[in-house]
């Protein structure tokens, strides 16, 4: 939920030391402004979801579910689902 005047913004997932495998975290775009004022999601440092290093939500509506498989070679993996 956005605390602050409707501008670009950062949502830093869950730190490393937190997760678990099969640990899932959604974001969704309640007031429907995604498009002006766009979410940079970020993972934990080393970690990437779906093979990049943060994931951008810059559609209205627009919901994302970030899903931790754990990690493999030292670096954290996730999947999104967007719709």
């Amino acid at each position: 939920l956005r605390t602050t005047a409707v501008a670009a913004m950062n949502v830093n997932l869950a730190a490393a030391g937190n997760l678990i495998a099969g640990k899932r975290f959604r974001i969704s775009d309640g007031n429907k402004n995604f498009s002006t004022a766009k979410v940079t999601v970020i993972p934990p440092v080393g970690h990437l979801i779906g093979g990049d290093p943060n994931y951008v939500m810059n559609k209205n509506k627009q919901s994302a579910d970030f899903l931790f498989y754990g990690t493999s070679g030292g670096s954290g993996q996730w999947d999104v689902q967007s719709s």
